[in-house]
């Protein structure tokens, strides 16, 4: 598989946590508890596995549903990061995390994704950096595409619109916010990122 997708709402599997991490190579009998550990650490998910009372081997019940949003979504993070495609897609997937939880996490994921491709599907601007290939969604549709530095000069650009609507409370600025996302492009390796992927496992 080339392709990994992490959704906002995270598969898990009534396993362990060990079972639900190895699970990102098709082979288990591949995976070294090594792996699992430095999966579960690029996560952030070394304190919450050292205050389980069993450890790698707690059971994560139907779902995932005794782990917390967060939790669930590092989870399946971790599990991308054992699989390591060469295409990654996350759409919203550190959503349920805190603020200092979020810059932590999206910077792993930059250090670890360089010179890979890595698609992000996000109504948080924020995780956005100036040299970030930016895809404006309206319905479905791409209605604006360009780095982020150059969608902010442009004047008549529904971009600097989203990107306003960041720190309002504004009835206005809320239904805009629900009627558009962004997808931008991490890093960009000659992968046609407008091609329909028809090949992926999700994370």
């Amino acid at each position: 598989m080339n392709v990994t997708l992490v959704e906002q709402q995270s598969v898990l599997f009534g396993g362990s946590i060990y079972e639900n991490i190895a699970m990102g190579k098709e082979n288990l009998r591949t995976v070294s508890i090594d792996d699992v550990r430095q999966a579960a650490e690029f996560a952030l998910l070394q304190q919450t596995i050292i205050d389980l009372p069993s450890g790698l081997n707690t059971r994560v019940g139907a779902r995932g549903n005794d782990l917390s949003g967060g939790q669930r979504q590092r989870m399946a993070l971790a599990r991308a990061r054992l699989r390591d495609t060469p295409v990654l897609i996350l759409d919203e997937s550190t959503s349920a995390l805190d603020h200092i939880s979020r810059a932590l996490m999206m910077s792993a994921i930059r250090h670890w994704r360089r010179g890979k491709t890595t698609i992000i599907v996000s109504h948080d601007i924020s995780q956005i950096e100036n040299e970030d290939f930016v895809y404006v969604l309206e319905g479905g549709r791409v209605v604006k595409e360009g780095y982020r530095y150059a969608l902010e000069q442009e004047e008549n650009s529904v971009f600097p619109k989203f990107s306003a609507c960041r720190g309002l409370l504004t009835t206005t600025a809320r239904q805009y916010r629900r009627g558009h996302a962004v997808c931008y492009i991490q890093c960009h390796t000659g992968v046609g990122v407008r091609s329909k992927f028809r090949s992926y496992r999700v994370a």
